[in-house]
């Protein structure tokens, strides 16, 4: 059954939402339309201010290839900061996520050396932690955060870049590194490694006092 002449504009006028409509492999009424496509679009919404840890290549790829921009986040190793500095962290970028979540943008993070070649094809290294980068995947470039990590420092930056001001890079190898595959954080504190305990009994003291002397 073909749409009427009235469901044909409205199908028309919703086109310029562009990647808020879904594929729509039947026809369906116009309240069907208007329905579908709120839900999408309530879905988007939600979705866009997640906060994604990259544990995977296809986290990054599908967040960066889904979104206008993704905004990678690196934080300092769980040492660094413990969980409730890394949870401070996380508070800033899901509150700056929050208050740009119309603008579909997806967001991620990582903490320090966990993701090297990422770090090191976006030019992070030397800036210290934490940091922040906005890519676009389809250029294949990307903006560095020089302001300070805090929610006013984020939100200049973002606001910036939301009226296409801030100067960009082109990433390193105009693609992607390799990503390492890497666990959830459990939300605890970092424990430091153990180290094998050094069996001393073999070492002759007296020696080696001797050949001081």
């Amino acid at each position: 059954m073909k749409p009427r002449s009235g469901e044909m504009e409205l199908l028309r006028l919703l086109g310029i939402f562009g990647s808020l409509l879904v594929t729509v492999n039947a026809f369906y009424s116009a309240s069907d339309v208007v329905e579908l496509t709120q839900n999408n679009f309530n879905t988007e919404v939600i979705q866009s201010d997640e906060l994604w840890l990259i544990t995977d290549e296809g986290i990054l790829k599908k967040t960066c290839d889904d979104h206008q921009l993704c905004i990678v986040s690196v934080l300092p190793h769980i040492l660094d900061t413990g969980a409730s500095g890394r949870n401070e962290y996380l508070a800033v970028l899901t509150t700056m996520a929050n208050k740009y979540k119309k603008k579909f943008w997806g967001w991620l993070w990582t903490e320090a050396g966990a993701q090297a070649g990422l770090e090191d094809s976006l030019g992070i290294g030397g800036f210290g932690y934490p940091a922040m980068v906005t890519i676009n995947a389809r250029k294949m470039k990307y903006a560095l955060l020089k302001g300070s990590f805090s929610e006013q420092g984020i939100n200049e930056f973002l606001r910036e870049l939301s009226v296409g001001r801030g100067s960009t890079s082109p990433v390193k190898g105009a693609a992607f590194p390799k990503i390492n595959v890497v666990a959830p954080w459990d939300g605890k504190d970092g424990q430091l490694p153990v180290e094998d305990d050094i069996d001393l009994s073999d070492v002759d003291l007296e020696d080696y006092d001797k050949d001081e002397l």
